[in-house]
């Protein structure tokens, strides 16, 4: 069912500007924020941290290696990838210690746990925003009544995302319920 938000488990636009802001790099985060799908790469490069695709096992997506390197599973899909920058700038702009980001939270400590869920978080409100989702389902709700109009598939086109990392946040954010 698709409904009206209900729940604000997000971090808002400015709340991740002003992560930007603390680096002093606002100015470039103002830059990529509001095109999607939004650019992670370029996003990432021109905050002068290199990125280099590794031969990793399956478990591990990437790390942030404390060197500003983003190390990213080159065997993962392009959409598991992005969300792997993402999760990984998280980390960097929160000022996590280095961790490999693992498809488990079983595998971590508290600390760990808790930073991790963070930098998902991060991932999940930079690739797509909330009111970027809201602002979506104001524009195509007259269409999403049509039987043969399948809005999962505009949100994944529209942020370059997976369908699966797009239903957590649809459901986290309260626009969907038992699917």
């Amino acid at each position: 069912m698709v409904g009206k938000r209900q729940s604000f488990n997000d971090y808002p636009k400015d709340y991740i500007g002003n992560l930007f802001k603390d680096k002093g790099k606002q100015d470039i985060y103002d830059k990529y924020k509001e095109k999607y799908p939004l650019d992670i790469e370029a996003l990432i490069k021109e905050l002068d941290i290199k990125i280099e695709y590794k031969d990793f096992p399956d478990g591990i997506s990437g790390r942030f290696n404390g060197n500003n390197v983003i190390e990213v599973n080159k065997c993962h899909s392009l959409t598991r990838q992005r969300f792997t920058l993402a999760h990984e700038l998280g980390h960097y702009l929160k000022q996590h210690e280095g961790n490999c980001h693992r498809q488990s939270l079983l595998t971590y400590n508290s600390k760990e746990q808790i930073e991790e869920s963070e930098a998902n978080l991060f991932a999940r409100s930079i690739l797509m925003p909330a009111d970027e989702i809201d602002n979506f389902f104001q524009e195509y709700k007259d269409s999403m009544q049509k039987e043969n109009f399948n809005f999962i598939k505009h949100l994944v086109e529209k942020f370059n995302v997976s369908t699966d990392a797009l239903k957590v946040r649809l459901i986290t954010l309260g626009f969907v319920e038992g699917w």
